[in-house]
């Protein structure tokens, strides 16, 4: 009993504390310890700003078919996805999402779920690679499983509690927030 209160005590002030020991992260523990974002981000014109957000709200809804694995809505926002990336006019930002719409036509109701769980992780890499670059507000940020190495953008505003679009019902709220834009 000793020993798990002296660990415990080494984990709260090594990590500056621990905010739960939630059953539902499947005994995993969550911590709230966001990094300070050392880069300034660019900001957009108008226009190229208003895309990335359209981006992102699209994105919203596939993460949240992802986080609760409705196949058929996967698809759906996928395709919308890709349709929206297509759209995009600014060059650099273009440039960005090279492969973007390609993974995410890939991504199909009836392919495996892990085949599809692999694309959306590919597209939350550029994801993240945008959000890291450009400033677009404080609703988005970066979130992490240490557990599955794998990041993606949630908007804080509306679900601050990590929804691990990755971890299934296993451990759906296993991660933390890596940004505080």
């Amino acid at each position: 009993m000793q020993l798990v209160f002296n660990l415990l005590l080494f984990v709260t002030f090594t990590f500056g504390g621990l905010s739960t020991f939630a059953n539902d992260h499947g005994g995993h523990i969550s911590m709230d310890k966001v990094e300070k974002t050392e880069t300034k981000r660019h900001k957009l014109e108008s226009n190229s700003e208003k895309t990335l957000i359209s981006i992102l709200k699209i994105d919203e809804a596939l993460h949240e078919s992802f986080f609760k694995y409705d196949a058929a809505l996967v698809e759906k926002h996928a395709k919308a996805l890709a349709t929206r990336v297509d759209s995009v006019k600014d060059k650099k930002i273009k440039k960005l999402f090279k492969r973007t719409s390609k993974q995410l036509l890939k991504i199909k109701a009836s392919g495996e779920k892990d085949k599809n769980y692999h694309l959306y992780g590919l597209v939350n890499k550029t994801l993240v690679e945008i959000l890291k670059k450009y400033d677009l507000g404080s609703d988005y940020n970066i979130y992490y499983c240490p557990m599955l190495k794998k990041s993606w953008v949630q908007n804080s505003k509306k679900k601050n509690k990590v929804h691990n679009p990755y971890a299934g019902d296993y451990m759906p709220h296993c991660g933390m927030k890596t940004t505080n834009f």
